[in-house]
């Protein structure tokens, strides 16, 4: 449990859901473990913030590219590359515009690209 906190206070830090995983550590350390799990799971899930960036990605090139690698439509390594990337860079200008509830993607992405990286 302490790890699972651990890594929502480190993703979600900076973000509108910051002090969920702050409380869900201060109910953990006051005894309250079955609390403190419910407050980490009422945090977005990865996939619940990819899907809401998408909705708003519609219409741009980056959005048709990672529909098609997520149906498996894309067979070059690069064009994965190239999705991930753009993908990258629209999760840090939707967080330059306020909207750091998506943040948390980053990691994702980073840990995908250095995996991308390593096969191309």
């Amino acid at each position: 449990m302490l790890k699972e906190i651990s890594v929502a206070e480190r993703r979600f830090k900076g973000t509108r859901f910051e002090g969920v995983a702050e409380s869900a550590l201060e109910l953990y350390q006051n005894g309250s473990k079955e609390e403190a799990k419910q407050r980490l799971g009422s945090l977005p899930s990865m996939d619940q913030l990819l899907s809401q960036l998408l909705k708003k990605l519609e219409g741009k090139s980056v959005h048709t590219t990672l529909t098609k690698i997520s149906k498996g439509a894309v067979t070059s390594e690069w064009q994965t590359l190239k999705g991930t990337f753009s993908l990258g860079t629209h999760v840090a200008i939707e967080c330059e515009h306020g909207n750091t509830e998506y943040k948390p993607l980053l990691f994702d992405v980073y840990e995908k690209l250095g995996k991308l990286l390593y096969t191309v």
